[in-house]
């Protein structure tokens, strides 16, 4: 945080995991359902790739950084469960769309100031530096387009089963309903 070590690159709160934290203090402190999704949803999984794939910075002799790091990754990890299996959010197909729709502006938002500024927050410009998830998914732009195509797949998968639950609970009361 001292002037001298200040890089436009690096210090903007403008990757996913960045916007990621300040969102999940708010879903855990108010729980308004719009915070808890983007926790839910980018939490446990576009996180997950600055956990496998850590800069490679992030790799060498601990330090505040190092330490911050580590510690923000995995509590934005580990808050969606608390959300889910402690506090009671069940995630919606509204909870999905609302959630997607945001990471795919979000990335459209930054494309353009990360060229006009030589940066590349939420690697949307090229990919991160070191051996990485998204090396797998073929070159600039394609592999944006996989990554948006993986993570509407991936969430799709996380609230698909919570909502077979809530029209499983629903069939169970109507039709206990009906019997009386």
């Amino acid at each position: 945080m001292l002037p001298v070590n200040w890089n436009i690159g690096s210090a903007l709160p403008l990757h996913y995991s960045d916007v990621l934290r300040f969102v999940t203090a708010i879903a855990l402190i108010r729980q308004s359902r719009w915070a808890v999704a983007i926790a839910y949803y980018w939490g446990r999984t576009l996180n997950i790739q600055a956990i496998v794939t850590p800069h490679p910075s992030m790799l060498v002799a601990p330090s505040v950084g190092f330490f911050l790091y580590w510690v923000l990754h995995i509590a934005v990890l580990v808050a969606p469960l608390v959300l889910v299996w402690g506090v009671g959010f069940r995630p919606k197909w509204r909870d999905f769309w609302r959630t997607y729709v945001l990471a795919i502006v979000w990335a459209i938002l930054i494309m353009p100031m990360n060229a006009w500024l030589g940066i590349n927050y939420g690697f949307v410009n090229h990919p991160p530096d070191g051996a990485s998830l998204i090396d797998w998914l073929g070159p600039w732009p394609i592999y944006v387009v996989w990554m948006a195509v993986i993570a509407g797949i991936l969430w799709a998968v996380m609230t698909w089963p919570w909502t077979l639950q809530q029209r499983s609970g629903k069939s169970a009361r109507s039709s206990g309903a009906a019997q009386r």
